[in-house]
């Protein structure tokens, strides 16, 4: 199954591809070294059903002994097929699992609201391709909420608007801007000038 919409523009790493691939089309075991988004590792044997394209990332559909999971093949650090046959459940339709489970992934994402105030010329800029409500409009600045489907998603328009932008709300993001920074569930980073400082 292809699924070309992307959730996100990222490299992948997809070393272990071709070993998957070979799991899910002999209907073989795979005992996987896999890397949480976190960093933990844990190893694991898993009923391989099927693969998934979702923009430019890799998604493996496994029987676990926790039920159906998705794994992110670039996350799999080391792969080798079993010899042992997979369990594949009766009547399993991997189209419509995959639908389901983004459905379900959806849901989940940490939808965040951002209150910005931004030079008045970048909020008409903005505003030609992003969807903001005007809050408050003083001389030569705006105050816009914006809606987000992730915080992740956030941070990354705020910090392409470059210079001319201060973050208000959620505390969370205040300080994304000038100067770098990294985001682990919060902001790290310089605080960004003031409109019109």
């Amino acid at each position: 199954m292809w699924d070309t919409t992307a959730w996100r523009g990222t490299t992948e790493n997809l070393a272990m591809l071709p070993v998957v691939q070979e799991a899910v089309s002999r209907d073989r075991k795979l005992r996987m070294t896999y890397q949480k988004p976190r960093g933990e590792q844990s190893v694991r044997v898993v009923d391989p059903l099927g693969l998934v394209a979702k923009g430019t990332a890799w998604y493996l559909v496994a029987g676990t002994s926790d039920g159906l999971r998705t794994f992110r093949v670039s996350r799999i650090q080391a792969a080798k097929v079993l010899e042992k046959e997979c369990k594949r459940p009766a009547n399993f339709d991997l189209g419509e699992h995959w639908r389901g489970a983004t459905e379900k992934f959806r849901e989940g994402w940490q939808k965040i609201e951002v209150t910005l105030r931004l030079d008045s010329n970048k909020a008409s800029s903005m505003k030609r391709w992003m969807r903001m409500e005007e809050v408050e409009k003083g001389e030569g600045w705006e105050k816009v909420r914006m809606k987000f489907d992730h915080p992740g998603e956030a941070l990354f328009v705020v910090l392409g608007m470059g210079r001319g932008v201060e973050v208000l709300e959620p505390g969370k993001l205040k300080g994304a801007g000038e100067g770098g920074g990294a985001w682990n569930g919060r902001w790290t980073g310089k605080l960004v000038a003031r409109p019109g400082d």
